[in-house]
């Protein structure tokens, strides 16, 4: 659905007398909301990047959501409580309200029971809410005037469930109907059909009340883009939301990164719960944090709101940029001079270059050295800031207008990009990349960093969900906390936005490496039945390790305990590799699996990888429930899988297997069965038949049980592992070697000859037997 949140207005004046707000409206001549609450008259006038700019007081008995701004005759517009009276207010030329020009006209035929909203078209035509009769009643003045007018309605559609808040978008000629609960909005003709329905529930609103459709509150798009604003009454964190019925560009991540650590900045003491900036300090290799919201948070504020810590961590020592910015967004260090740049996207809208005497930061040594006002350029939202050494420039993220300016120290505009075209809106954190001269750019979705070029070029998207970061706000570049020769990106985390709810102490670091491990293109894949080490790498039996075929050397590819796979000491005992990546798996034992629940030995799960390694990271899905295709018996642990050339799902079990089918003699535990599937997934359904009779080609012996398979789908080689010590014609070993048959027939009456085709003893393996195999060719 082409839908998403734009902005939370969060940086509203803290001067400001209306805290719950209820109503909203729009005055397009005044380019300022009117904002009020129930219960109070005040209207106060606040301009789109969040200044308070006026109020004016208008007495009348009227709810706040029942308050509209009609464009057509420049006048505000309220319905009494009992919809007996509609207030009549004039504006000037330029869209301030004149309280002595109320007037009140007399509606009580227009039969209105119950408002929960008003809005006005482009051409004048009133819409109420009428909420106890779920209709909206359509009110057309006649030249202008409501004592004579023509009044119709129209019922809601039936899915339409507990309506507050109306809005009609003048860009389309559609009504807009809220519902709080379920998190709905509908989107309504002009004769009340339901045109589509957006889910809300994944956006910061808690009571949601009044919502308006007025221009985009970024400045860098067509005059006539409106977004929908949607008034949030919810008590500490209450304000208006902006949202976007334009979806921004999605491009899938061309790089994925690994994590290295987290840090918990809610744990320092003094805490950071809102850490909103970080930049790397060259001359101490540490890194300085600041954090935006702590100051309004009195139960832990200490004055400071600067952090240093180690790469790893440790926090050092604390300052504080509240003499220049009581909201530091965002920062970075000329690492030649060693001066602070901060961001600041409240007041008067600045960055500020500081000079840390002492190259202590944030003390009564530091002299401010200049400051420039952002809106000088255009950006009213100035979120996150870098320099750029070399070029000796300074680039801005500007959240709300999705831009980045690059411009001198001084604040001389150089050149600016979009960056909602690349797939980031909302951008927050914004670093400069000295090894390769790009910048790294941070914002919604929060899984995702754009390189790009200074130029605003699309380079790379990095995948960061890795972090399952919240809210990023801000990004370093610097050397690893684990190698000092390599680089990491270190990333801070808003999380929960405060608002002055000590509770949500919740910030973190993240850091995260681009140092990607090439898994080999020709690959031996394994697991085994013990914990182990070979070539330097260290694995559990939920692992599985991949050896490359060329060089020799031995690598991490699946950790288990990374995605939950630790629980009562489950062992990852079949596996393959899909073609696309994604990983089948089936265990040893009963066990729980994220995201899919409860799965026994008998079935199989699809891993969706969205890192490999050593950190491993993605999803669970069913694959194959066991259950609903006979699988159900003490026998029947699925110990093989794989894929035979003609696409059928090929398997082994760890006993005599009980499937339907009347298979005669009954599968074995060294026989192989091939099942096709006519629907796979939690609700699985297919046939099974023979594949493969061990015993037909000298597998009898209770320690020749197969514990892993491969077939190649060129060929219709087969490899196979046994659960320990083997012995068939022309070849014996044990259970971490690995064999190779080629079939001359396959099924009921199976033959071929064997070969050996790995000797695990002989390249370093030793960890019990090897229960799962892959090749990739």
């Amino acid at each position: 659905m082409n839908f998403r949140q734009v902005r939370f207005f969060d940086d509203l004046p803290k001067n400001r007398q209306v805290d719950n707000i209820t109503g909203l409206v729009y005055s397009p001549k005044a380019k300022q909301f009117l904002v009020s609450e129930d219960g109070s008259t005040r209207f106060e006038k606040i301009s789109p990047a969040q200044d308070l700019v006026g109020s004016v007081n208008l007495p009348g008995s009227f709810r706040a959501i029942n308050t509209a701004f009609d464009p057509n005759g420049n006048r505000l517009l309220a319905i009494d409580p009992p919809g007996n009276k509609l207030m009549v207010v004039a504006a000037d030329d330029s869209g301030n309200l004149n309280p002595n020009s109320r007037t009140e006209v007399d509606v009580k035929s227009w039969d209105v029971k119950n408002a929960r909203g008003l809005t006005v078209a482009a051409d004048g035509t009133l819409y109420i809410l009428d909420g106890a009769a779920k209709e909206i009643v359509r009110v057309v003045p006649a030249k202008g005037s409501f004592v004579e007018a023509t009044v119709s309605r129209f019922d809601l559609p039936n899915s339409v469930n507990n309506p507050r808040g109306l809005a009609f978008d003048s860009s389309t000629n559609r009504l807009h109907v809220l519902s709080p609960n379920p998190k709905r909005l509908y989107e309504l003709n002009s004769n009340g059909t339901l045109v589509t329905t957006r889910n809300l529930s994944g956006f910061d609103l808690k009571d949601s009340q009044a919502l308006v459709f007025a221009p985009s509150g970024d400045s860098t798009d067509p005059a006539n883009r409106m977004s929908l604003y949607v008034a949030d009454s919810a008590a500490n964190s209450g304000g208006i939301v902006e949202l976007s019925l334009t979806q921004a560009l999605t491009l899938p991540a061309t790089t994925i990164a690994t994590l290295v650590r987290t840090i918990d900045t809610s744990q320092w003491n003094p805490p950071s719960p809102d850490p909103s900036g970080i930049a790397y300090i060259p001359t101490s290799n540490r890194l300085l944090v600041a954090d935006g919201e702590v100051n309004e948070i009195p139960t832990l504020f200490t004055g400071d709101n600067l952090f240093s810590s180690s790469l790893s961590g440790t926090l050092s020592n604390t300052g504080s940029t509240i003499a220049y910015s009581d909201e530091p967004t965002g920062i970075d260090i000329n690492p030649a001079n060693g001066h602070l740049f901060v961001a600041d996207d409240t007041g008067t809208r600045s960055i500020y270059q500081v000079n840390p005497v002492d190259g202590i930061y944030g003390n009564a040594n530091d002299i401010l050295v200049n400051s420039f006002n952002t809106a000088n350029f255009g950006s009213d939202d100035p979120e996150g800031v870098a320099f750029a050494p070399g070029l000796g420039h300074l680039f801005i993220a500007d959240g709300v207008d999705s831009e980045v300016y690059r411009v001198t120290t001084n604040g001389t505009l150089v050149s600016q990009f979009d960056t909602a075209s690349l797939g980031v809106t909302d951008p927050e954190g914004i670093v400069y990349n000295p090894d390769t001269g790009n910048l790294y750019i941070v914002g919604k979705p929060s899984n995702t960093i754009a390189e790009v070029t200074v130029s605003g070029n699309l380079v790379n998207t990095i995948n960061i969900g890795v972090a399952n970061a919240n809210k990023p706000a801000g990004l370093a570049y610097g050397p690893s906390s684990q190698n000092p020769a390599q680089k990491s990106i270190y990333i801070v985390d808003r999380a929960v936005d405060n608002n002055s709810d000590p509770n949500e102490n919740d910030g973190k670091i993240y850091e995260i490496s681009l140092q990607q491990i090439e898994m080999p293109t020709e690959g031996r894949y394994f697991s085994t039945t013990g914990n182990g080490s070979v070539g330097g790498v260290s694995f559990a039996d939920e692992d599985i390790i991949v050896r490359d075929e060329i060089t020799g050397n031995w690598l991490m590819y699946f950790d288990g305990s990374d995605v939950g796979l630790t629980a009562n000491g489950v062992d990852v005992d079949a596996f393959y590799i899909n073609d696309d990546g994604s990983i089948l798996l089936s265990v040893d034992r009963a066990t729980t699996i994220p995201n899919v629940g409860a799965i026994t030995d008998a079935d199989i799960v699809k891993f969706v990888p969205a890192t490999v390694g050593s950190n491993t990271s993605g999803t669970f899905e069913w694959y194959l429930d066991g259950s609903d295709v006979g699988l159900d018996s003490g026998g029947d642990d699925i110990d093989a899988i794989s894929f035979a050339p003609d696409g059928r799902l090929v398997v082994s079990t760890r006993g005599s297997a009980t499937v339907p089918g009347g298979l005669s003699p009954a599968p074995r535990d060294e026989d192989l069965l091939a099942f096709t599937a006519t629907q796979t997934g939690a609700n699985t359904s297919g046939t099974w038949g023979f594949y493969f009779d061990g015993s037909d080609v000298g597998l009898s012996d209770s320690s020749e049980d197969v514990s892993g398979l491969w077939i190649d789908r060129g060929n219709g080689d087969i490899y196979l592992t046994t659960n320990g010590a083997f012995a068939v014609p022309g070849v014996s070993g044990d259970g971490l070697d690995i064999l190779r048959f080629d079939p001359t027939s396959l099924g009921g009456t199976t033959s071929g000859t064997f070969s050996k085709f790995f000797d695990g003893g002989a390249n370093g393996l030793t960890a019990g037997a090897i229960d799962g195999f892959a090749r990739m060719v």
